[in-house]
């Protein structure tokens, strides 16, 4: 079987996103639903205007995924804590 956004075998015992048809390694699943690092930084042309930004140049489809949901829960994380701030500043 075959990922369906990095088209790498997937080998047994490596987890998948299985909430889409084809199957997925579950970073590129993820990958499909997020969008790009430079998306999930609000880098991209749907939030700046005339921009290039995507995945980090010289990285394969499956290393870019992993990328932007590492790049989705740190700015989750960073959220988060903005949140807790502003709750202890009250």
């Amino acid at each position: 079987m075959t990922c369906a956004w990095c088209e790498e075998p997937i080998l047994p015992g490596e987890r998948i996103h299985t909430s889409i048809e084809p199957a997925a390694h579950l970073p590129c699943g993820l990958r499909m639903i997020l969008g790009s690092v430079a998306h999930v930084q609000g880098r991209c042309r749907c939030f700046v205007k005339g921009s290039t930004e995507s995945d980090p140049e010289g990285m394969t489809k499956r290393q870019a995924a992993a990328a932007a949901v590492k790049a989705y829960f740190e700015a989750e994380d960073a959220e988060i804590a903005r949140r807790a701030k502003l709750e202890m500043e009250r």
